[in-house]
């Protein structure tokens, strides 16, 4: 007995869904064909001529670069630059001595570059220059760039070609 009460329940169940979703079909049907008989070009807009360069400036957003590019790149006659590695350091004027910019060191990339972004509010700093060691370890330098300054403007790169 209740074996036949949970099946007809489930029958009704089963019905009444297949039900509900003919008639969401349906209904869905109806509001298409109507959708689709509808106007949908929306108002009409004048065409306008391009400029060659656009007639407003278009608002800062925080997506935009406002910083630079610092870029060490190896010349051709420097050889292998694999396992070698690099860092930035800066001069303190008072004392001419050089520390280690934190965050600016590893290794070349394939293109025998490595590359590092300047903050916009470090951008025209003075007196930096790139050191290549034989590996991570700083034990054996290979070279030392000149000194060089940061970029002075937003997307500006500063470029500084060294050899061995």
């Amino acid at each position: 007995m209740k074996g036949e009460i949970k099946m007809k329940f489930q029958l009704k169940t089963v019905g009444v869904l297949i039900l509900f979703g003919l008639f969401s079909m349906l209904f869905m049907g109806m509001t298409q064909s109507s959708v689709a008989s509808a106007d949908v070009r929306g108002p009409i807009r004048p065409t306008v001529e391009p400029t060659a360069t656009p007639t407003t400036t278009p608002a800062e957003t925080s997506s935009q670069v406002t910083g630079g590019l610092i870029v060490l790149q190896a010349t051709a006659d420097s050889g292998s630059t694999a396992g070698l590695w690099t860092r930035v350091e800066w001069q303190d004027p008072n004392t001419k001595k050089w520390h280690l910019v934190e965050g600016w060191q590893g290794e070349f990339d394939g293109d025998k570059r490595i590359t590092w972004y300047v903050a916009r509010q470090n951008l025209n700093e003075q007196l930096f220059r790139w050191v290549v060691y034989r590996d991570e370890s700083q034990t054996e330098r290979l070279a030392t760039s000149d000194p060089f300054d940061l970029p002075t403007a937003a997307m500006q790169t500063v470029t500084v070609e060294i050899d061995w």
